[in-house]
Parts: C-alpha cells; sequence; structure tokens
C-alpha cells in the first residue's frame, strides 16, 4: 500500500491574518464629540485596527475627584503607552481642553505615531504642535485610518 504524502496545509504556519495581533489606536478626544468617536472606532475596526477610547467626561458634576481622578489620570498615559498611534480628533470643543496637548506632548514623548484629524477647525487655528502634522479633515477620515492601518500592519512593514 502507497503511502500517503501529508497535505500541503499542514507544512504552513497558521494564518497570519488569525494569529497577527491589531493595531492599538488611542483615540485623544473631547467628551463632546463622542458620537464622532463612536463613528471613528468603528471605522478603525473596520481597517482591523484596534480602537482605544475613554469616554470619562472630566466636566460633568464640577470633574473628577480623589481616587477616580487619579486612577483617570494615570489610566489616560497607560493608554497611550499600549497603543501603536495616537489619532487626535482635534474639534472646538478638544481645542478648549488641556487635555489634548498633554497626551499629545505624551504620545510624542512615548514615540507614538500620531494622526491628526479635523472637524469644524481651520488647520489655521491649530495649535503650533500640532502645526507641525500632517493634518486630516474629517472627510477624509477613510483614507487616513486606512495608510495608518497599512503602515501597522506587521505584513506591511515586511
Amino acid at each position: 500500500m502507497a503511502k500517503r504524502k501529508p497535505a500541503i496545509v499542514e507544512h504552513l504556519p497558521q494564518s497570519t491574518a488569525t494569529s497577527r495581533p491589531k493595531a492599538t489606536v488611542f483615540i485623544s478626544h473631547s467628551h463632546e464629540d463622542n458620537e464622532l468617536v463612536r463613528d471613528l472606532a468603528r471605522r478603525l475596526r473596520d481597517a482591523g485596527l484596534n480602537p482605544l477610547v475613554d469616554f470619562a467626561d472630566l466636566t460633568s458634576g464640577g470633574g473628577l475627584r480623589g481616587p477616580v481622578w487619579m486612577d483617570w489620570k494615570k489610566k489616560v498615559p497607560d493608554q497611550i503607552r499600549a497603543a501603536d498611534a495616537v489619532l487626535m480628533l482635534v474639534t472646538p470643543a478638544a481645542l478648549k481642553s488641556a487635555w489634548m496637548m498633554r497626551e499629545l506632548g505624551m504620545a510624542e514623548g512615548l514615540e507614538r505615531v500620531v494622526l491628526p484629524l479635523t472637524a469644524g477647525v481651520k488647520p489655521r487655528d491649530l495649535p503650533a504642535p500640532l502645526q507641525s502634522y500632517q493634518v486630516t479633515p474629517f472627510d477624509e477620515a477613510d483614507r487616513a485610518i486606512n495608510t495608518l492601518s497599512e503602515s501597522l500592519t506587521p505584513a506591511a512593514k515586511e
């Protein structure tokens, strides 16, 4: 009786599509823009990325205080540290928040890829640190997210 040759599939490594971890993208935003953020999170997932979003509202009830504030103050840097990239949703509400610039500073300090997306903000109204980036208007978000996904996907880097 002739020996059966093993199937070719038995010799191939596991599919990288299922074993590869997804790149993580922290979304920096104002709580006033949560609807836009939910849309961006969906678009990131559709592009094969893992969105990291914190929907905490620092202004409700006078802001967070005590241990809750300290947890949140530590949580954001931890999330940025865990991310491969930071998507900055720059809106009029975000420009009023000191947190946006703190998060940009953290992302730069940790050498994360930074993708600024604007909605309702003209390039001339951006703070100086953001003017050094290639800023994308919200209506071109899909193109920018796909480019980000390609740059963060290990297969694209090989």
